[in-house]
């Protein structure tokens, strides 16, 4: 497999990450109150949350290997995930459809060989666009 290019993220991306992460930050202050934890988690939640915020808002180029670090985790994520999700709706929707076709004897892409047959060719009613209107495509 070939290696992603090098991602090197502006400074409306660096800030956008920066903004997610406070919100981040926040939610996670958030959570931390209301469960009853230990203050220090809210505390940090909530400063992390606002140096996140501020470093967006008046240094987003400092938040370049953070942002970097976030893609590299989506990547890795998508490609660990995105297999076993289909793979998943593969085993689990797609199969047991078609083994219920060939259970009801059903042929939906008329592969069955039949030997009487003269051609396998299928006439289209109505034919269909003439011939001439395929001459300029593009």
């Amino acid at each position: 497999m070939r290696n992603a290019p090098s991602f090197v993220p502006s400074d409306s991306f660096n800030r956008s990450f920066g903004f997610l992460a406070m919100a981040l930050c926040a939610a996670g202050a958030v959570v931390a109150q209301t469960r009853h934890a230990v203050i220090g988690w809210s505390v940090a939640a909530l400063l992390g949350a606002l140096c996140m915020g501020a470093l967006a808002l008046w240094a987003p180029r400092s938040l370049t290997p953070l942002s970097k670090a976030w893609m590299g985790l989506g990547r890795l994520m998508g490609r660990v995930v995105n297999p076993l999700v289909f793979g998943l709706m593969f085993f689990v929707l797609i199969t047991p459809v078609g083994w219920v076709m060939r259970l009801r004897g059903r042929d939906a892409l008329k592969l069955r060989l039949d030997p009487s047959a003269r051609s396998y060719w299928v006439d289209r009613r109505p034919p269909g666009p003439r011939p001439e209107s395929f001459k300029h495509q593009f």
